[in-house]
């Protein structure tokens, strides 16, 4: 959505540039802020609270969701008789020890996971952040026209963290 937002905001036509990407700027501002907004009125999932010790916090949320279901339902009981879910809270949840045991058990994958995403993370940054100023100053393209240039490389990012996001979830099952 940003990139699409850039055909229009360093558009020269529509907005003076300088303006444009101050507003580009203020909007991201503006959705952090939205975003912390959003995060005080939005419950944290009853799983976690187990698993972090708030036992009680976890009872509250799940009875609030339960009560707006009967009221909406119509229903006196939502729970089926032997299908109750029990979580209990977790040992150890420190991110260092995961890191630890993992490591010992399987030191290459780790290794060539680290190197892989380190080196992504870095062609991808150094892909979007020379992108605009390679295409205005070698291809001669307008300020203007960059985010039509960029959109594609966006999308194309988007779906692929989508499939793998998928295919994590869909790995993680299957174990």
């Amino acid at each position: 959505m940003g990139a699409a937002a850039t055909i229009l905001l360093l558009n020269p036509s529509l907005l003076p540039v300088d303006l444009g990407w101050r507003l580009g700027f203020g909007i991201g501002g503006l959705l952090g802020l939205g975003i912390l907004i959003l995060r005080r009125h939005v419950p944290e999932s009853p799983r976690w609270l187990v698993t972090h010790g708030y036992d009680e916090d976890a009872r509250k949320v799940v009875t609030g969701i339960e009560d707006a279901v009967r009221k909406e339902t119509h229903q006196r009981s939502l729970a089926e008789p032997g299908k109750a879910l029990t979580i209990s809270p977790a040992q150890e949840l420190r991110v260092r020890s995961n890191r630890r045991g993992h490591a010992r058990k399987i030191p290459r994958a780790i290794g060539a996971r680290s190197l892989a995403d380190g080196g992504a993370r870095f062609l991808y940054n150094a892909v979007f952040f020379t992108y605009g100023l390679v295409l205005t100053r070698f291809y001669g393209v307008s300020a203007g026209h960059i985010g039509l240039y960029i959109l594609p490389l966006a999308v194309g990012n988007f779906l692929g963290r989508c499939c793998s996001a998928a295919f994590s979830t869909r790995s993680a099952e299957d174990a």
